[in-house]
């Protein structure tokens, strides 16, 4: 039951917050002022949503005991749910608006290795915080900000109360960048790009010598912190960042509508066909490095696991582009055999790609995400295994109309 007593205000704090992730290792020596000079609890909404430790979402609100403990805890905070469509308390169907976790933040803040002269662009600025921690560290006339939507003037407001009103927060579209204020030692993005579409922007817009950091994930699900250094010659090479795979800095959701609607197609299409299949769908549906290796070879497919019961569940992945899709059934019946149905509907056999990519990763070694790396160009983009001439072969090319 939620506790919505009135907190002790001197039991928790920015201090105590720093004291525990200092025991933990997380704080390096120095971050620690600018993250104790930066209060946590400025850029968190008076009402807001927070896991209550068996994945469900827990409104909390300012001043009550379980708001003033998320927010001075290693926690992720909900800020916004279905923005326009979604009112405290209630819980909406999308996360739009999210406070990562301090120890996320602050592992993507070393990765930054920010020197005292660097100049850093933030791409979706969210509730303020990030920004505030690089004002505080660099100054606050070397952190650009670029928001879109209703939530600018919260991030300036916050920013505003917390000191750091010379901040430049504008308003636009992030994968543009900022060009009037380029160019940047670092740009580092909060929302999530898709593997083979990094805006270019940010590439002519950084430093050679610069680094681009992102969310970077693939249409399965395989997804990571892409680092990348910008050469001399405006190519940026950069590795997924192991350290740093499961901290996503805010969620990205799913085009809606769409998995259904491909679920219905393969289930009730009576062109669909069916077929049984030895491969292990708990690998090709669960295992985040083959979900890498499987994404890096089929872009523009997608996965959904969809949930029966605890053993009665299907692996769906889907293709907009080309309007194909597969499902592969997991049955008591058919994990105890070890033979899965599998039905297929459209012009692409997606099971069969995906069984491919997953015997290449297990031909390869089972490669783990830090061993997958990009390459970028002002023209083009592309994966790769180790080094940068060890291109990945696509199985499936994108169609216009695809994963965005």
């Amino acid at each position: 039951m939620a506790n919505t007593g009135r907190a002790d205000k001197h039991r928790v704090g920015p201090a105590s917050l720093a004291d525990r992730l200092n025991v933990s290792g997380t704080l390096a020596k120095r971050w620690e002022s600018a993250f104790v000079r930066t209060n946590r609890s400025a850029f968190v909404p008076r009402h807001a949503w927070v896991d209550d430790g068996t994945r469900r979402a827990l409104p909390i609100e300012r001043g009550t005991t379980d708001w003033l403990r998320a927010v001075f805890s290693d926690t992720a905070i909900v800020t916004r749910f279905d923005e326009r469509h979604a009112t405290w308390p209630d819980i909406g169907r999308r996360i739009t608006g999210f406070l990562p976790q301090p120890s996320a933040v602050l592992r993507v803040l070393g990765a930054l290795d920010l020197q005292p002269w660097h100049t850093v662009l933030v791409i979706g600025a969210g509730t303020g915080y990030l920004a505030a921690l690089l004002g505080a560290y660099l100054g606050d006339q070397a952190v650009t900000a670029v928001e879109t939507g209703n939530g600018i003037q919260y991030t300036r407001d916050a920013l505003r109360r917390t000191g750091h009103d010379r901040i430049e927060v504008i308003s636009g579209d992030g994968q543009a960048g900022i060009p009037q204020r380029a160019p940047y030692s670092r740009i580092v993005s909060t929302a999530e790009a898709v593997a083979g579409h990094i805006p270019t922007a940010w590439l002519r817009q950084t430093v050679p010598g610069g680094m681009i950091l992102t969310p970077w994930a693939t249409g399965i699900h395989g997804s990571g912190v892409l680092k990348l250094g910008v050469l001399d010659s405006g190519i940026a090479h950069g590795h997924i960042m192991n350290d740093v795979t499961r901290t996503r800095l805010r969620p990205h959701p799913l085009p809606s509508g769409h998995a259904e609607r491909m679920r219905r197609l393969v289930e009730d299409d009576a062109s669909a066909t069916e077929s049984f299949t030895w491969a292990d769908p708990r690998e090709i549906g669960e295992d985040p490095n083959v979900a890498m290796a499987i994404g890096l070879h089929l872009p523009g497919v997608q996965r959904r696991i969809l949930a029966r019961h605890v053993h009665r569940w299907e692996v769906l992945l889907y293709d907009i582009g080309t309007g194909s899709s597969s499902i592969c059934y997991v049955t008591p019946e058919s994990t105890h055999r070890n033979l899965y149905k599998v039905r297929q509907y459209g012009p692409e056999p997606l099971w069969e790609h995906a069984v491919t990519a997953w015997r290449w990763w297990q031909q390869t070694g089972r490669p783990d995400s830090g061993r997958f790396g990009v390459t970028m160009t002002p023209a083009r983009q592309w994966c790769w295994l180790d080094k940068p001439d060890n291109l990945l072969p696509v199985l499936l090319e994108p169609e216009v109309g695809g994963l965005r």
